[in-house]
């Protein structure tokens, strides 16, 4: 296994070494969370969402005939609470935007389906999974790279 080397070219901070064989290179991130990052979050939003879309429904449903009970209260907080999380979800999605942005500038991505023009890399490592011009890879074969990736990541630290 060679050592890794920084390499800049084109403006594109990257780490080779090779592993088996196989060139492999890190790509190093755009600063700020990654977008795949933000999408994660963006997921985990957007269930709090529903489940406070149930919950506000099951009030509206169980409403008490008693006018003296806290019905108002609790459904004006959970109404309150949704429309934050409506706010969050909304910066989520453009913080996403962006940091999608900012990766193709710099010529990658870690869409599966998307960009066949820029490298694919494995979010977790950063490592590049499929160069740019390659076909999109089956799940099999994106699977069995970012095993590679991980493996040789794990192996070949970050360097500054």
């Amino acid at each position: 296994m060679s050592e890794p080397q920084a390499m800049s070219r084109a403006g594109e901070n990257m780490q080779r070494g090779s592993d088996d064989g196989q060139e492999m290179r890190r790509v190093v991130s755009v600063g700020g969370p990654s977008a795949y990052a933000c999408a994660i979050v963006g997921r985990a939003l957007l269930v709090v969402w529903l489940l406070l879309l149930g919950a506000m429904l099951a009030v509206v449903l169980a409403r008490p005939h008693d006018p003296t009970s806290p019905y108002f209260a609790t459904f004006f907080g959970v109404l309150g609470t949704w429309v934050a999380s409506c706010v969050i979800i909304g910066v989520m999605v453009v913080v996403t935007r962006i940091q999608m942005r900012r990766e193709r500038n710099l010529g990658y991505t870690w869409a599966r389906d998307d960009f066949v023009n820029l490298s694919q890399i494995d979010p977790a490592s950063g490592v590049v999974i499929r160069e740019p011009g390659e076909p999109l890879l089956s799940e099999d074969e994106r699977r069995r790279r970012v095993a590679a990736a991980r493996s040789w990541a794990a192996n070949n630290p970050v360097t500054k």
